[in-house]
């Protein structure tokens, strides 16, 4: 279920509310080897998701 979703996904170019719903909570409940689930995890927030610090706070490197 989890690979359909996500070649709907890839194949629209857009994750749909419901989309994101059904992997969000298959990511709950199902654990997933580590490249399955770093796969899949861009898929729950959106194809255009991104971390961006905020300003002010410093990065540990």
């Amino acid at each position: 279920m989890i690979e359909l979703c996500a070649q709907v996904i890839e194949a629209d170019g857009e994750v749909q509310p419901g989309e994101s719903v059904v992997l969000r909570t298959a990511l709950e409940r199902w654990v997933l080897p580590m490249e399955d689930q770093a796969c899949v995890e861009p898929l729950v927030y959106g194809l255009d998701f991104q971390v961006v610090p905020r300003p002010g706070i410093s990065m540990p490197g």
